[in-house]
């Protein structure tokens, strides 16, 4: 093949190397965006934030970098950067849903455990207090021990209902709420039972 053949050939094959260098990464874009939307519907901003954070930030940095090369003249747009940051961001985007969905189901065990032992902690204290000795001078504590213990229902119902929705971050505290207030009832009624055969003080 002669030189002046080879140059031609050159020529005409430079225009679509410049165009194949300044192609905008397009399907990287949506690749990378729909890992994002992923993330974010597996509960990443709650469960993993940190992992969102880096995701996004990665893929604003590409936008970014993206619309610079946008800005110039057809034939110096140089998309790799560009579309080396929209693949990292899609990578970083499928990091954040795996961690999501893994500290999602920490939480879901956690709180399981959390809910099964105020369950059991709620029975035992109901028997406690039903087995509590009674006297003069317990009574009045008894009572509005009695109403406290019938106050627990509703917010370890609260909690429950939470835990079923599949908001387990919501009902964490609600759970340990509730374990403290039984815990505090516990105390109050082994109080109230040394109490149970003390005499009234004499009046002077």
């Amino acid at each position: 093949m002669s030189r002046r053949v080879m140059f031609a050939l050159a020529i005409l094959t430079l225009p679509l190397l410049i165009w194949g260098c300044s192609k905008p990464p397009e399907v990287e874009i949506q690749k990378a965006q729909a890992a994002l939307a992923a993330a974010k519907a597996a509960e990443a901003q709650q469960y993993a934030p940190r992992s969102l954070s880096a995701a996004q930030d990665t893929l604003n940095a590409a936008m970014a970098e993206k619309q610079q090369q946008d800005a110039k003249f057809v034939l110096f747009r140089r998309y790799e950067k560009s579309r080396q940051q929209f693949i990292r961001a899609e990578g970083l985007a499928q990091k954040a849903e795996s961690d999501a969905k893994a500290e999602k189901e920490r939480v879901r065990q956690e709180v399981s455990s959390h809910l099964s032992m105020a369950t059991s902690e709620l029975e035992a204290v109901k028997v406690a207090f039903q087995n509590a000795p009674k006297g003069k001078g317990n009574k009045a504590d008894l009572a509005l021990i009695e109403a406290e213990l019938q106050s627990i229902d509703a917010p370890f119902a609260e909690a429950k209902a939470e835990f079923d929705a599949g908001r387990y971050l919501t009902a964490k505290p609600k759970v340990a709420a509730v374990r403290e207030q039984i815990k505090r009832i516990n105390d109050e009624i082994a109080a109230a039972a040394a109490m149970a055969h003390q005499k009234p003080q004499a009046r002077r």
